[in-house]
């Protein structure tokens, strides 16, 4: 469950850190773009393409798919509606 949770988060963050930098023109936009797509190498995630190619090598169940798949699109949305609530209040 731990893993599908940081996938999730992963999600979020990006989507969260993209949203607010590129609405608030900030300078430094690529690079904070940058270290969230970096932090999401590091911590091993997965986007929908690597966990069906994983699935296929065989190096993750098949069961599991289904989770992998919808971690990323709920982590985004959940991301975008919180972004959304924020950047109404301003």
């Amino acid at each position: 469950m731990k893993k599908y949770c940081v996938e999730l988060l992963e999600t979020f963050f990006f989507v969260f850190v993209t949203g607010n930098t590129v609405i608030s023109k900030v300078e430094a936009a690529l690079l904070a773009i940058g270290l969230s797509l970096m932090v999401m190498i590091c911590a091993g995630g997965h986007n929908p393409a690597v966990a069906v190619g994983a699935v296929a090598m065989g190096l993750i169940a098949k069961s599991s798919l289904q989770i992998y798949l919808a971690a990323c699109p709920i982590g985004g949305l959940v991301a975008a509606q919180i972004f959304k609530s924020v950047k109404a209040d301003e």
